[in-house]
């Protein structure tokens, strides 16, 4: 039980090794400027063998050269990038959003992005209109809904290992009480023998 209890005390709750809630895997939270980039901190989980849409505002990549690099990686091996800028990228006129759609490696697993900053963002605000979705091709923009603590295998696992804890738990009570119960019945047939 104390193992579970400093297990649970322990865990990252925000680790990215769950998929999104929602169908944008591009996390505000997760996001950083240097210089004139905005970069993904940590690399997120995505599925391999899988087509991905990547879609971005035109107000993210109009005024000074634009670059947008997608990083792809088994575990923590590079594998490689897609690299684009707004000359390779589709544009959807009546949206005014730029787009690409991908598809992963069958052993890419986890990915980071990364884009010129030319609108000036800066850390701490919603990134608006950049999106990461399945599929092939680019929907209307959702924020990133991060996934329960509830659906991921660490819950699962704090969760079952409880479960056990309990059970066997109850079955050394009920031994303990059936043996008191034997050693009873055993110390009053010596009483009666006497």
């Amino acid at each position: 039980l104390i193992f579970f209890l400093i297990f649970a005390t322990v865990l990252d709750l925000n680790h990215p090794d769950s998929f999104p809630e929602g169908k944008n895997y591009i996390d505000s939270e997760n996001v950083t400027v240097d210089e004139r980039f905005i970069y993904i901190k940590d690399n997120f989980l995505i599925k391999g063998g899988t087509t991905y849409t990547f879609s971005i505002a035109r107000n993210y990549v109009d005024g000074r050269p634009f670059e947008l690099i997608i990083n792809l990686y088994d575990d923590e091996t590079f594998l490689y990038s897609i690299t684009k800028d707004e000359y390779t990228m589709s544009f959807d006129y009546i949206t005014n959003i730029y787009y690409l759609t991908f598809l992963t490696n069958e052993n890419a697993n986890y990915a980071d992005v990364q884009f010129s900053n030319n609108s000036g963002y800066e850390v701490g605000e919603e990134l608006v209109d950049v999106q990461l979705e399945e599929g092939d091709q680019y929907t209307e923009y959702e924020p990133y809904i991060e996934s329960s603590f509830f659906d991921t295998w660490t819950f699962y696992l704090v969760f079952g290992g409880f479960v056990l804890i309990i059970v066997v738990a109850g079955i050394l009570e009920i031994i303990f009480i059936m043996k008191s119960k034997n050693n009873d019945k055993n110390v009053k047939k010596l009483k009666t023998k006497k």
